[in-house]
């Protein structure tokens, strides 16, 4: 499997990470234990409320305010944006 950052993704998490450290670790977990539990093949933790959004996007929760969105396609994930509700909305009216 390969996983790769979106342009995107990077400079909202660099933002994430100057304006809390804290959330910022958190959202690195939940991408770490999305890409371990994609490469085996197991099911995802319940507290990481996968969802589907639309065609290849999914989104996860990283804690109670942030989520992350990736496009996920056979053998690639593309980490997308990660952002409070109103940004994932924002993302997904562009679609």
């Amino acid at each position: 499997m390969t996983f790769e950052f979106r342009p995107s993704f990077l400079r909202l998490y660099r933002n994430l990470k100057r304006r809390s450290p804290q959330r910022a670790a958190q959202a690195r977990l939940a991408l770490q234990d999305t890409a371990d539990c994609l490469e085996q093949r197991k099911p995802l933790p319940v507290g990481l409320g996968l969802s589907k959004l639309q065609g290849g996007y999914w989104e996860i929760r990283s804690n109670l305010a942030d989520r992350i969105v990736f496009y996920w396609k056979q053998d690639l994930v593309s980490w997308v944006l990660v952002g409070d509700h109103d940004e994932i909305k924002r993302f997904i009216s562009r679609l």
